[in-house]
């Protein structure tokens, strides 16, 4: 069922609830209003409400006019401005006046003063973007007398000025009476330029709507401008939540997100810094600790002295290889630097303590490494924040921001229920917060200054000068098995294998290849780890088991409306 027709039924059940009501003794004899329309689509509208209270005590009455609608399933602001309140003498009457937003109230009469009998009321406002565009042809659809009023009216008319100079064409009229929704028609009439509706006994809960459509060019259309502004005033929630959400974001990121001494030269490096394994250097140059990082470790443990790995040929087809690694854990040497938590984590998660491994193979390892992943990542974030590299964790900042952009993008959608701006506001901001959150962690002053030495390194690793690298091997047999891990975090073991490639370097001792290969240099090493390590990245990353006051939906009169459609409405009530 569509949703105009449920506000339909909704509105029509309203609508009888008002009927079973006990009604007052008070009574309006006459409802009169008249509007006209001037070329730019501004209406005057004058209305009178003659009342007999009987023998009710009343203050006076209230009027309900909404300014707040619901067009083609979207908010809709019409523009008010009251211009007197006034008896049937046009003397001045007291009132108080008042906006929720939805609808505008008019409480006319004194606290402190009660009348009796028949009384006159009489309202005069301006009311602007009230008109339908319906294939160019502007069209005038109000809900006249409104049909929240809770007593009988007597009688309702209403008589329509037309604008002046009405271009050749023709002028279509329309009427309705009775609860929302009814298309009983009411009386309508068109003599010269005015056109006249009546009606008769409207029920509480009932009203009077009215409709005409003027020829093309009676009344000229809002241009963009104007336009722009009015879709401003109804969807500003849309643009100011972002806008403040972006606004307090970029002060956050100023004031706590900005890497502290960051903006130096980078100066070339002949080492990595001092202090960090390649997985805390590479995940403190992008602060992210990749896969990448983290399998560095393997080769950075070999290089140390705490496990060989041998390449083995097998005749299962393993990720996209029919190459297996067998690992073996070994006795690091004397005065060997002690391990991390994130490097005793990685070794117990290639030889678990509780099954006393020494030796196992990659294949065997398949969905079992996967558990230790997270706190090795953990553990890198933990060290290099206890290093005073970051002001805090960067991954504890990273979530933080994107558990608050879920839960306002949560809240987004609680809210499509109620307010579509609101919601859509909301939703855009929830994107904002999560774009600023990988830029939120920050470095200080000792971090960024050791990013700048290992960015130095790295533009020593691809320009890999040659003379300058046979000094450093020639003091430094192991240097490139040494650094090799380092190289591979900064994605640029190629660069580092060719430029020894030249040079008469031992093989690492640490690592195997397959039986028979004697047609060794460090490219093909680098060739041959290149492809382990993509086994490594997958193997390690396998898991095991792997608010509005009026139902208008924004059509035409003249296309299926109804009473209660179009712009006006609302009601009122005695007090």
């Amino acid at each position: 069922m569509k949703t105009s027709a449920i506000r339909k039924i909704t509105l029509s059940v309203f609508a009888g609830f008002l009927c079973l009501m006990p009604v007052h003794a008070e009574v309006m004899r006459h409802f009169h209003s008249d509007i006209s329309m001037d070329q730019s689509g501004s209406v005057e509208v004058k209305e009178s409400f003659a009342m007999d209270f009987q023998g009710e005590e009343r203050h006076g009455i209230v009027r309900h006019i909404p300014v707040r609608l619901e067009r083609r399933h979207v908010p809709y602001s019409v523009y008010f401005k009251l211009l007197s309140v006034t008896d049937a003498d046009n003397q001045p009457l007291p009132f108080t006046q008042s906006c929720d937003g939805a609808q505008v109230e008019l409480k006319i009469g004194e606290p402190g003063k009660t009348i009796a009998g028949r009384q006159t009321y009489q309202i005069k406002y301006e009311v602007k973007r009230v008109i339908n565009w319906v294939r160019d042809l502007p069209e005038f659809y109000w809900n006249a007398t409104g049909d929240q009023w809770r007593f009988v009216i007597e009688e309702a008319d209403v008589t329509l000025q037309l604008p002046p100079r009405i271009p050749p064409g023709p002028i279509s009229i329309l009427s309705f009476q009775g609860p929302p929704g009814s298309n009983a028609p009411a009386v309508s009439k068109l003599v010269g330029d005015k056109v006249y509706y009546s009606c008769h006994n409207l029920q509480p809960g009932q009203g009077l709507t009215i409709a005409v459509s003027l020829p093309i060019g009676t009344l000229n259309p809002p241009d963009a401008l104007k336009e722009l502004s009015w879709w401003l005033a109804d969807w500003w929630q849309a643009v100011t939540i972002p806008l403040i959400a972006f606004i307090s974001l970029f002060i956050l990121w100023l004031t706590g997100g900005r890497d502290k001494g960051s903006g130096k030269a980078v100066a070339v490096e002949w080492n990595p810094p001092k202090g960090l394994s390649p997985a805390e250097m590479g995940t403190l140059v992008d602060e992210q600790c990749d896969l990448k990082d983290i399998t560095s470790t393997l080769i950075d443990l070999a290089a140390r002295g705490y496990l060989k790995i041998k390449e083995l040929k097998t005749e299962n087809f393993f990720f996209m290889t029919n190459k297996d690694y067998e690992f073996e854990k070994t006795a690091p040497p004397v005065g060997a630097e002690p391990l991390s938590k994130a490097e005793q984590l990685f070794l117990d998660a290639i030889f678990p303590s509780e099954a006393a491994l020494t030796t196992t193979r990659l294949s065997e390892r398949k969905g079992k490494f996967y558990p230790y992943l997270q706190a090795i990542r953990d553990a890198i974030y933990e060290s290099l924040t206890t290093k005073q590299l970051f002001r805090h964790n960067p991954e504890t900042i990273r979530r933080s921001y994107f558990a608050v952009a879920l839960v306002m993008f949560l809240l987004a959608v609680w809210a499509l229920g109620c307010s579509i701006p609101t919601s859509l506001g909301i939703g855009v901001a929830s994107i904002i917060v999560a774009l600023f959150a990988p830029a939120m962690p920050a470095r200080t002053a000792k971090g960024s200054q050791l990013t700048r030495e290992s960015l130095g390194f790295a533009r020593f690793v691809n320009k890999a000068e040659k003379e300058r690298i046979k000094i450093l091997a020639a003091e430094d047999p192991t240097i490139f098995g040494r650094l090799l891990p380092y190289a591979m975090v900064l994605g640029a073991a190629d660069q580092w294998a060719q430029v020894f490639k030249e040079l008469a370097i031992e093989p690492p001792s640490w690592y195997a290849p397959t039986d028979g290969c004697n047609d060794y240099s460090t490219a093909v090493f680098v060739n041959n780890l290149g492809s382990a390590m993509r086994s490594f990245d997958q193997t390690f990353a396998t898991p095991a088991g792997s608010n509005t006051s009026s139902a208008w939906d924004g059509g035409s009169a003249f296309d299926g409306g109804g009473s209660g459609g179009g712009f006006g409405g609302g009601g009122g009530s005695s007090w």
